[in-house]
């Protein structure tokens, strides 16, 4: 992989690097340098940057150690969100200017969708126009911290009782979410 990617970067001569992810940066970061792109920007879409929240010991300890020593060879940093960038900032000591934050976008459900559909749609789920409606979508894993959602959901439901949280996704994590969500009756 490394090997070929060094062959790219000299063959296409490429202005500017974005990456994704943990391992993508790291290589950008490295081999950007080595091959003289003149910008490598790393997108960082969540507060577990350098290991998995919640991850402990050795492995965490090297990765956090490995992307805090090849953080100067980022040209700069994209992130979705101001807290993400509040706490870059804070913990690597990143100025602010060289942190950019651009928000997703979201298309809204009824927009260019067929109003029959979206009624069958929200019937089949149980829900109705009045329903406050919170949709999480996204693999089921520790990094996502889906945990902490569903227990922001029990609040909300003490508030509004119609209120419904989707959660689409699979992954590691689907057995204990599933208890979680029946141990706080929120299964309706």
């Amino acid at each position: 992989v490394i090997r070929n990617l060094v062959h790219l970067l000299k063959t296409l001569k490429p202005q500017i690097v974005v990456s994704f992810l943990f391992h993508a940066d790291i290589l950008s970061r490295i081999i950007g340098r080595v091959t003289r792109v003149p910008v490598i920007i790393n997108a960082i879409r969540n507060e577990s940057f350098g290991g998995s929240k919640g991850e402990t010991g050795r492995h965490a300890d090297l990765r956090e150690k490995l992307f805090r020593l090849t953080l100067p060879l980022a040209s700069g940093f994209v992130t979705n969100s101001e807290v993400v960038r509040d706490r870059l900032q804070a913990q690597l000591l990143l100025p602010r200017n060289n942190v950019d934050v651009i928000l997703n976008g979201i298309t809204p459900l009824n927009k260019g969708m067929n109003p029959h559909k979206l009624t069958n749609l929200q019937k089949s789920l149980g829900i109705t126009r009045e329903d406050f409606v919170w949709l999480a979508a996204g693999r089921l894993d520790r990094q996502k911290d889906y945990p902490v959602m569903i227990d922001a959901m029990k609040a909300v439901v003490e508030q509004k009782p119609s209120a419904k949280l989707l959660i689409a996704g699979t992954g590691p994590l689907r057995e204990s979410l599933e208890n979680q969500v029946r141990s706080l009756n929120l299964e309706n």
